[in-house]
């Protein structure tokens, strides 16, 4: 007979007892941010679950830059409004919708897409992807597809740090996007002479 699967809850909390020393290390302000950092991936315990990935903080982390994707993209989505509708700029300028696919797109960087790490990587992902909502699963497929641009760094690590080097490559896309709305929350407040 089969062993039940914990629910992904208990997984959680197994993974932030782990974590605890690392916590207790950070300044008091930063633990809490830790803390509630930790608490996002609740909100996707069913697509953590099922992900069936043996190694607990991977979806975890997954879940936590699905979260911020989120958050950028409804910042991007902000700053392009306020910015267009300012004085800055008089022209209207109209941008296509992209359309997202539930499929990997093929690296530029590589003849056979499919002997690509990330090519794999992303595609076992795929059942994390399923249990998500419509538009959520089309921002987690837009962040993963983003790895393409590292596909050559990715490549060079090896399969074996494959998820690893996708979450790094995910964070530094995260940190260019807040570094860039900051570049502009900066020439923006400027203009307007704040």
């Amino acid at each position: 007979m089969g062993r039940t699967i914990p629910s992904f809850r208990i997984a959680i909390l197994l993974e932030e007892e782990r974590w605890k020393l690392y916590r207790q290390y950070l300044r008091k302000k930063e633990q809490q941010i830790f803390k509630h950092m930790f608490s996002i991936a609740y909100l996707y315990n069913s697509a953590s679950s099922y992900a069936a990935n043996p190694i607990r903080i991977n979806p975890i982390l997954f879940s936590i830059a699905l979260y911020h994707q989120k958050k950028i993209s409804s910042l991007d989505k902000n700053r392009n409004e306020n910015f267009f509708q300012s004085s800055l700029f008089t022209t209207t300028t109209t941008t296509a919708p992209a359309a997202i696919k539930n499929e990997t797109c093929s690296s530029s960087s590589n003849l056979f897409p499919y002997d690509n790490i990330i090519t794999k990587e992303i595609d076992s992902w795929k059942s994390y992807a399923d249990c998500l909502r419509k538009q959520d699963r089309e921002l987690f497929y837009k962040m993963l597809n983003s790895c393409y641009k590292y596909s050559p760094s990715i490549n060079v690590q090896g399969k074996e740090y494959s998820t690893t080097s996708a979450l790094m490559s995910i964070l530094l896309e995260h940190h260019k996007e807040l570094f860039l709305q900051n570049k502009i929350d900066n020439i923006y407040n400027s203009s307007r002479g704040e």
